[in-house]
């Protein structure tokens, strides 16, 4: 487990290159961590990178990115533990502004998803959602219901999807590069704007 300084330091010198660049605010997700001490402590470096480096940080909880090993034949369990300790402790200092989470076959269902974006919301976090990156899941479906304020990815989102997500107002977010990272083609964009 890297300690929070080091997290820090790492963190400042990749702000350093995007600040090169011309980036000068970016979406920071924790999600990496999978309970809560580290989860928590990667919102702690964001909040304190939002305080010193001249890139804006908008921090978002993604507790829910995996179902970590020790939970992998009960996942409904660590699902309580997102929406009993990590919203409530996100939420009790401060540290995100939005709530998101991976749903997918064999990561989170999306009831799971829905518990969890719901627990959020009601905490005051805004949900959005990691939607059919992989495979149609219902990720757009998901993000209608809970009144998202984005669906992310949409690789396999299916046409249905893609009307629901124009008839609510979702906010379609394609992710071009995660699409050449993992081989996939890429997501049907004119068929989004289209709709």
């Amino acid at each position: 487990t890297l300690s929070e300084e080091h997290i820090f330091n790492q963190t400042a010198r990749r702000l350093d290159l995007f600040l090169q660049h011309g980036v000068t605010t970016l979406e920071s997700k924790s999600g990496y961590g999978l309970d809560l001490e580290n989860e928590l402590k990667q919102l702690r470096v964001m909040r304190r990178l939002h305080k010193k480096h001249p890139v804006d940080i908008v921090p978002t909880f993604m507790g829910a990115h995996a179902v970590p090993e020790e939970f992998q034949n009960n996942p409904d369990a660590y699902v309580d533990l997102v929406i009993e300790e990590m919203i409530p402790a996100v939420v009790q200092e401060d540290l995100a502004k939005f709530i998101d989470v991976f749903c997918e076959v064999d990561v989170f269902t999306p009831e799971q998803a829905e518990r969890i974006l719901l627990a959020g919301k009601a905490h005051g976090l805004i949900p959005k959602i990691h939607a059919d990156e992989i495979e149609e899941n219902q990720g757009a479906h998901v993000a209608t219901k809970v009144g998202a304020i984005s669906a992310e990815h949409l690789l396999k989102v299916s046409d249905e999807g893609i009307q629901e997500l124009a008839k609510s107002g979702v906010m379609a977010c394609l992710l071009p590069a995660t699409a050449l990272y993992l081989g996939e083609k890429p997501a049907r964009a004119r068929a989004i704007i289209d709709a």
